[in-house]
């Protein structure tokens, strides 16, 4: 792993990435502040959608379980009970299927939205960052939009299957770390994932997906590098923003708006590795 940090640092791939990423900024410091003002939006909402059905779902869940702990369902009560023709799931046996449906509800709903926020925020947001890179019309931010929701859009389509896949066939019963492995599947995925995101810019779906594996496969040493200098700065500020947490609030919102900065630049980074690769 040492010799592959060396041998990319001696061609220069990730320190003039840096370099670039710094230009691209300290050039359009205006946009970069509407992008960082975009993230905080995204964020937020984010934080407002997940505290409502979560706590929603959580409500459900507690019922359901307060009145199956309620209800003595072993199997001789419940015998007794149909014998004498009495409802033997309680006094309310509905409560389970109308809080099941509520739960269901608030997680479709969620998905949705959690979609929708991300489409439309974060799709405009890489577009206004590829339009550093790549000089854009106003009409062309609604193109990339729309191919960066059809590429993104794919991969979370043969993401869901291959879940559904697993889960369907894993027996709890012999459960054992081996049926873990598949999801090493759901990694190797999303490092394409990234890698497309990064292409949307300026290519067709073909030209994006086909230079997608060639990048992923033939540069796999500096993307990999890339993501683990990505993976360390995003780590070590939110662990900044943990220590924080129960400090001064303005330490709080300071730590958080590092965060901000510094996820849009990993972004940024990121497209211009791409690029080079």
């Amino acid at each position: 792993m040492l010799e592959i940090v060396f041998g990319l640092m001696k061609k220069g791939v990730i320190l003039s990435s840096i370099r670039d990423v710094v230009r691209l900024i300290s050039k359009n410091k205006r946009m970069f502040l509407v992008m960082a003002v975009i993230q905080l939006i995204f964020f937020s909402l984010l934080a407002v959608l997940l505290s409502t059905y979560v706590v929603k779902i959580g409500i459900s869940a507690s019922k359901i379980l307060e009145y199956v702990e309620s209800t003595d369902l072993d199997e001789a009560a419940v015998t007794t009970k149909m014998l004498k023709q009495e409802e033997f799931l309680g006094d309310d046996p509905t409560l389970i299927f109308r809080e099941s449906k509520t739960i269901i509800s608030s997680l479709i709903f969620l998905f949705v939205y959690l979609l929708l926020l991300f489409l439309v925020l974060e799709g405009l947001n890489w577009a206004l960052m590829d339009g550093l890179i790549r000089k854009k019309k106003f009409k062309e931010i609604f193109s990339y939009i729309g191919k960066f929701s059809g590429v993104l859009l794919v991969y979370l389509s043969f993401l869901f299957l291959f879940l559904r896949a697993i889960f369907i066939g894993v027996n709890l019963e012999n459960f054992s770390f081996f049926d873990l492995i598949p999801l090493l599947f759901v990694v190797v995925l999303f490092y394409f994932m990234f890698l497309s995101l990064a292409l949307v810019g300026g290519r067709s779906f073909k030209e994006i997906f086909k230079r997608t594996f060639l990048v992923g496969i033939r540069k796999w040493d500096v993307m990999l590098l890339s993501y683990l200098l990505m993976l360390v700065v995003m780590g070590l500020l939110t662990a900044l923003w943990m220590f924080l947490a129960e400090m001064h609030i303005i330490l709080v919102v300071l730590s958080l708006l590092l965060f901000v900065v510094s996820f849009i630049l990993m972004r940024i980074f990121l497209v211009v590795v791409v690029d080079k690769a």
